[in-house]
């Protein structure tokens, strides 16, 4: 693959990225639910993982700090996997393991895929309380 047409898939992806972005911002100011989302840190958001699910593994809860970063917002396996420094099938994997275990949610309608924390790692903090 040449520098020229690494360089263009890149920037595809990252255009890809910033109009789901756009997309999911659109929805959200004009469904102007009058509440804001929940915010967290990524150390927040891996201890709320561990509550849902005790045997996170390292990877898994790395994912959960980088995703952390974009709550509420979705973003694509491709960031996630150029941010973590990983190789995509490595991180899909990590992704399936998370969604099966109810920490991240998937959008399989969008094109790329998104995925975001999932709003269980929420309610399992405002319900013990």
């Amino acid at each position: 693959m040449t520098p020229d047409v690494l360089f263009l898939r890149t920037c595809a992806d990252a255009l890809d990225a910033a109009s789901a972005v756009f997309r999911q911002r659109a929805v959200a100011l004009s469904q102007d639910k009058g509440s804001e989302a929940p915010t967290t840190t990524p150390e927040e958001a891996v201890i709320r993982a561990r509550a849902l699910h005790p045997s996170l593994g390292p990877t898994q809860a790395t994912l959960v700090e980088h995703m952390a970063s974009y709550y509420p917002e979705w973003t694509n396996m491709g960031v996630l996997a150029r941010n973590m420094n990983r190789e995509q099938p490595n991180v899909h994997l990590t992704l399936k393991a998370l969604i099966a275990q109810g920490v991240v949610e998937k959008d399989s309608n969008a094109s790329p895929q998104l995925y975001r924390l999932s709003s269980a790692l929420f309610k399992a903090e405002g319900d013990a309380a």
